[in-house]
Parts: C-alpha cells; sequence; structure tokens
C-alpha cells in the first residue's frame, strides 16, 4: 500500500507527506473566521464541525494523491477528523495554516504506510 510511493531512497511516508503539502489548498480564512464564531455559539459542537469542514475543504486537494497511494475512500476524513482537537488550535489563531497542514499530512501519511 504505502511502498508504492517509494521512489529514489525517499521513503514513502516522507514523500506522501510532502506531495499533500504541496497539494494543500491556500489557507481557507473565512472558514476560520466562522468556524470560531461557531464556537461562540455552541462550544461543545464546534469541535466536530472543525473536523467536517476541514476534512471537506482538505479532501478536494488531497483525495487524488491518496488514491494513488492506495487509501480506501475516506481515510484521510476519517484522520483529519479525529485531529479535530488538534485543529481546533489553528481555528483560535494558535497555529498557522502550513504548521496545521503539515501535522495533518504527517499524520495521514504515518499513518497510511503504517496500514
Amino acid at each position: 500500500m504505502a511502498g508504492s510511493l517509494s521512489a529514489g531512497g525517499t521513503s514513502a511516508p516522507a514523500d506522501l507527506r510532502r506531495q499533500l503539502i504541496e497539494a494543500a489548498p491556500i489557507e481557507p480564512e473565512g472558514l476560520r473566521v466562522q468556524l470560531s464564531a461557531a464556537a461562540c455559539d455552541d462550544a461543545t459542537g464546534a469541535p466536530e464541525q472543525v473536523g467536517a469542514s476541514l476534512a471537506a475543504v482538505l479532501a478536494l486537494s488531497w483525495s487524488p494523491i491518496l488514491e494513488r497511494a492506495g487509501a480506501p475512500a475516506g481515510y484521510a476524513t476519517e484522520i483529519i477528523v479525529g485531529a479535530r482537537r488538534e485543529s481546533w488550535l489553528w481555528v483560535m489563531g494558535e497555529r498557522t495554516w502550513p504548521h496545521e497542514i503539515e501535522i495533518l499530512a504527517g499524520r495521514i501519511a504515518r499513518r497510511l504506510a503504517a496500514g
């Protein structure tokens, strides 16, 4: 599965992580503001909304890469939604978009390589 990305001595997880980072969309600042405002209304449900919203944004860019890597459909969504508490730091302005992308891409690549 993950071995299909290995080329030229580069490890598959590192190569997949790099591909995901390069394919990431620009920061959806409007979404971040919207999610932050939603948290004021419903702090309990906000983390769920963060995970689902980020998964929807990133799936558009990352799905083709993950399909080529052999990931099952919905794989990234499951991991991104699972990282919703960490993604909350991006919503609250305590983490930059590039840092958020690096964390999510690394998590996806490592878990895919681990099978």
